[in-house]
């Protein structure tokens, strides 16, 4: 059966290993997982490589168990050599061996355990899809020649091969340039547009926490773009007709990612002032996102008094994200004195 995901665990994790296969194959995504679906009469290491090479990533189940096993090195190894996408899901806070480190050397670990589980699959099975759906998006992209039923001589077929690199080498490049340098789209980690849950309950509290090191390199990724050009796309927007709040999350302006990293920022603060995150502690690991506060000081300007439709504004847009930056505020004022108050707070 053709499937999406390639779950790697030790089989000491199996209950871990299956609730990810349930909740990601109860949202569509198709898995694969040893023994489950090898083939009777299949040899074990045939049928994961094969397995392997027919899937579209691997999710490997992190642990202490993971960590010394010689089989799960060998494939995450294989993935990688087939340049499949790595998530790893740490179920136990250790760290990876030096030879899983080599392979999934990545800021964007996707920690599971605080519990419960079910939140962090819940936030996984949302990465995922970004993943797969921007993998569809390409490969629809991708133009689909018709056969051609001449058979050419091999120095033609080599000339167009080598023609084809080249574009497709510029075609990279041209890519990556104007991901860096375009304020219109965003490039940036799938876990950049994921929308966490709008309920500030204590287990949501705990998961913004938990994945807080995500959503500060997605903050500090957005504000080095090109906010001028931003800006000027959502007042195009604007002066079309368009409420605000209709291209917040829309994955044409700026990827969606201004509108997840904002709505992150603005639970955080809605957790810190209903008390369920402690200000004090949160503050004595948490830093303030102040860059990206102040970059996107216009763009919220323009969502705030358009959110409505044009001219019609959203009073309380951001109140719990301002909130959090006054009690930083108030918090360096106490730590330094008058040098505490350069942090601007202005909606």
């Amino acid at each position: 059966m053709a499937h999406d995901v390639f779950i790697s665990y030790s089989s000491k994790d199996k209950t871990a290993a299956d609730a990810a296969c349930a909740f990601l194959e109860s949202k569509g995504i198709r898995c694969w997982m040893a023994p489950r679906d090898v083939v009777p009469g299949l040899e074990w290491g045939a049928a994961v490589v094969q397995a392997i090479s027919q899937s579209k990533l691997l999710l490997l189940i992190f642990s202490a168990n993971s960590n010394a096993s010689p089989q799960i090195v060998r494939e995450v190894e294989r993935a990688v050599s087939r340049g499949l996408p790595i998530i790893p899901m740490r179920i136990e806070d250790v760290k990876p061996t030096h030879s899983l480190e080599y392979f999934i050397n990545t800021p964007h670990w996707l920690d599971a355990f605080t519990p419960p589980l079910q939140l962090h699959l819940a936030y996984l099975s949302d990465v995922i899809a970004h993943l797969l759906g921007s993998e569809a998006e390409r490969t629809a992209r991708t133009p689909r020649l018709a056969p051609d039923i001449r058979r050419p001589a091999r120095r033609k077929w080599v000339i167009l091969a080598a023609c084809a690199a080249v574009i497709a080498l510029f075609a990279i490049a041209y890519v990556i340039f104007a991901s860096r340098n375009s304020g219109g789209e965003f490039a940036n980690a799938p876990q950049c547009l994921v929308k966490v849950p709008s309920l500030p309950d204590p287990n949501v509290c705990s998961h913004l926490v938990a994945t807080n090191a995500d959503w500060q390199d997605c903050s500090s990724n957005f504000a080095e773009g090109d906010m001028a050009a931003r800006e000027q796309r959502a007042q195009q927007l604007v002066a079309a007709g368009r409420p605000a709040s209709s291209f917040y999350y829309d994955n044409k302006f700026a990827s969606g990612a201004y509108g997840s990293i904002s709505h992150y920022w603005e639970m955080f603060g809605q957790c810190v002032s209903e008390k369920h995150l402690p200000f004090d502690k949160v503050s004595s690991g948490i830093n303030f996102p102040e860059e990206f506060w102040n970059k996107t000081r216009r763009l919220r300007e323009i969502f705030l008094q358009n959110w409505k439709g044009p001219n019609q504004p959203l009073p309380d847009f951001m109140s719990n994200f301002h909130d959090l930056c006054t009690l930083y505020k108030q918090k360096r004022m106490e730590l330094h004195g008058a040098n505490g108050s350069e942090l601007d707070c202005t909606l």
